[in-house]
């Protein structure tokens, strides 16, 4: 009787070195191809394709598709903080516009919020640039945080949030439409109802 079938073989098509996500730092990988083979008596004979392959950290076994190859932590860093400073600035701005009413120590207070949360200085006209960019393209700011919510911790949205409430607490009323735009930009953050009152309790009672 003649015994036939099929089956993958794992093998190893590359060594290396990469950035292991998991193990956050420069690991040795294995790149492992599985192809299908036509079996005779158990044994591999033709092969039928490839099935698969993916990158192998050797350290902590950790397995990725092999795009991870490419990840430069440097660049994905530098995206990240670009990505933080850019949604910070509209949510400020959004945040300044919600009354309809734009008073000077409201500009004052978010460029001192946002030296502090990023190290650097945002001159008044650029300021003026944002809220004026927000007035006119709103949506812009949901198009910001969501390229932001995956990179952040829930400790970073709650900054966002945080830095947002200060500027809108500037003329002590924290009205109906700023405690709209509040919540809705911890929505976008994916941040739970539960935990976007607990910000608001957190806040008002401090």
């Amino acid at each position: 009787m003649i015994i036939w079938g099929t089956r993958g073989v794992t093998t190893t098509s590359e060594k290396g070195e990469f950035y292991c996500p998991q193990c956050s730092g420069r690991q040795p990988y294995k790149v492992k191809k599985v192809r299908k083979f036509f079996t005779l008596y158990f044994i591999p004979t033709i092969p039928l394709g490839t099935r698969g392959e993916y990158v192998e950290c050797q350290r902590c076994e950790g397995t990725y598709r092999t795009e991870v190859l490419a990840l430069d932590p440097e660049v994905r860093d530098k995206r990240i903080e670009a990505e933080f400073k850019t949604g910070l600035r509209r949510a400020l701005a959004m945040m300044i516009l919600a009354d309809e009413q734009i008073l000077s120590i409201e500009i004052e207070v978010a460029q001192k919020i946002y030296e502090g949360l990023t190290g650097s200085i945002l001159p008044k006209a650029d300021m003026d640039r944002e809220i004026g960019a927000a007035r006119s393209s709103p949506m812009d700011l949901w198009s910001y945080l969501e390229s932001m919510r995956d990179a952040l911790n829930t400790q970073g949205k709650e900054i966002i949030l945080k830095a947002i409430f200060a500027v809108a607490m500037i003329d002590e009323d924290f009205d109906e439409a700023e405690r709209e735009l509040f919540v809705s930009v911890g929505e976008a953050l994916e941040l739970t109802p539960a935990h976007i009152k607990g910000i608001i309790v957190e806040l008002a009672n401090g």
